[in-house]
């Protein structure tokens, strides 16, 4: 009897022993890290848009515009790219790039080779919005210089760079980078992702190949941005340099609290050598550090605005070797663009040359007018009503006039983050009153809150 027992017990514990091979292989494919990719399909990726001036619709995604042709975005564990720029909605992806566990948790963009700089700036954020001074289509002009077609480098939690092409998607290069406490912080808009990337910038240096920036938890490292080369590292705690930026003249600032008083301070992005520690004029505590006119994630800055406690603040000139005192760039609300310091003051917007010089245009607006964003060539102003007026930034002439509304939404929001490229404008619609701690569903205004219009 009890051998018989044994032999009725033998399958069961075989079937047993099965369940759990199974069992185990299978949470292993589901929980083990993989990725991903779905490369574009050949003659996919789009012409540039011809697109007139009127508001194109809405995404539920906010979208950096590369070369003129895509529109990428973040999500926590995706970055993926459609087009044409110009589309009413989100389409299929033209390519996407997804790994797990790891979180996305930055997005930047090298500018074609031999392009022209067509990189916008976001103006002032409305309340809660996350632009602040950066928004922008790609890297400082120059960014790449051998024909190659332009990078979309995704930086991930694990420390992982991945560089994709961004006409079809496939992997251009990938390197370790430095360990990070960042996760994905871009909401339901991934805007913080793809236009304020935590530890992530460009820079162009005279005569030189684009570089990326990377800051980890104690290191920041110098990266060849086209091949993933690494150029140098240094030892850098993370909470010693806030507020990181790079300028038009090719160099990394950062503010260095652990410096008592703090100073700003600038490297050489080809070495990562210490160039100078600057200290703005005396008289205040200066306790932040912004930047004017700059590219999709604080890239390229050609001017700064250092902040006080009290909320004041000066403004500086970094496009060029030593930083310039510039009056013009103190108050908050100040864009900076093509040369000029573009303001608004009552219901007059004024633009003179931010090195000095005469007024070179101004233009009567309706109160409440603000300075929504710019890019070369084009200011944009955001009325109280939700209009929105684009100018000529070197002449002050106008150049389009519509109201930033789509379908049945209406006008009862507050802008967002807001970004500039290539002649188009995207902005969070943010639900008011605005609550930076509520949830996504009552944070924005609609399922699909960013709106996409030409100008």
């Amino acid at each position: 009897m009890a051998i018989s027992r044994r032999l009725r017990r033998g399958p069961l514990i075989g079937a047993a022993v099965l369940a759990v091979v199974v069992t185990g292989a299978v949470a292993y494919r589901a929980f083990a890290p993989a990725e991903t990719l779905t490369v574009a399909r050949p003659a996919a990726y789009p012409a540039e848009p011809d697109s007139p001036a009127g508001v194109r619709g809405t995404l539920p995604t906010a979208p950096l515009i590369v070369a003129g042709r895509i529109r990428v975005y973040a999500a926590a564990r995706e970055v993926s790219a459609d087009g044409p720029v110009d589309a009413t909605y989100r389409n299929t992806p033209t390519w996407a790039y997804r790994r797990w566990p790891a979180q996305l948790t930055g997005v930047v963009a090298t500018a074609p080779a031999g392009s022209a700089d067509s990189a916008g700036s976001g103006g002032a954020a409305g309340s809660g919005g996350a632009a602040g001074s950066g928004g922008g289509a790609a890297a400082p002009a120059g960014a790449t210089g051998d024909g190659a077609d332009p990078l979309v480098v995704t930086r991930w939690s694990d420390g992982e760079l991945v560089a994709l092409d961004a006409r079809t998607g496939r992997i251009g290069w990938r390197a370790a980078g430095p360990a990070t406490d960042a996760r994905y912080d871009g909401r339901r808009t991934g805007a913080g992702t793809v236009y304020a990337p935590p530890g992530l910038r460009l820079a162009a240096p005279p005569g030189g190949s684009p570089v990326l920036i990377v800051a980890g938890r104690t290191e920041l490292v110098g990266l060849d941005a086209r091949t993933g080369r690494r150029l140098w590292r240094v030892d850098v705690p993370a909470a010693c340099r806030t507020d990181q930026l790079t300028t038009a003249a090719g160099e990394f600032a950062a503010i260095d609290t652990c410096d008592t008083p703090w100073a700003v301070e600038f490297r050489n992005v080809a070495t990562g050598a210490v160039l100078r520690r600057w200290h703005p004029e005396a008289g205040a505590e200066w306790t932040g550090l912004a930047g004017l006119g700059c590219a999709a994630g604080r890239s390229g800055c050609p001017a700064i605005r250092v902040t006080d406690r009290a909320g004041g603040g000066q403004g500086w000139l970094v496009d060029r070797p030593q930083p310039a005192r510039d009056e013009l760039l103190d108050p908050s609300g100040v864009a900076v663009v093509d040369g000029l310091a573009v303001a608004v003051q009552g219901t007059v917007v004024l633009a003179r040359p931010a090195a000095g010089g005469r007024e070179r245009w101004r233009h009567t607006v309706p109160a409440g007018t603000t300075v929504l964003a710019v890019q070369p060539g084009r200011v944009h102003l955001l009325g109280a009503d939700r209009q929105l007026l684009t100018l000529d930034s070197r002449t002050g002439r106008e150049l389009s006039r519509f109201d930033l509304r789509y379908g049945e939404d209406g006008t009862g929001w507050d802008p967002g983050a807001a970004y500039a490229a290539d002649g188009f404008v995207a902005v969070e619609r943010l639900a008011p009153p605005v609550d930076p701690s509520a949830g996504d569903q009552r944070y924005y205004l609609a399922a699909r809150p960013v709106i996409l219009a030409a100008t």
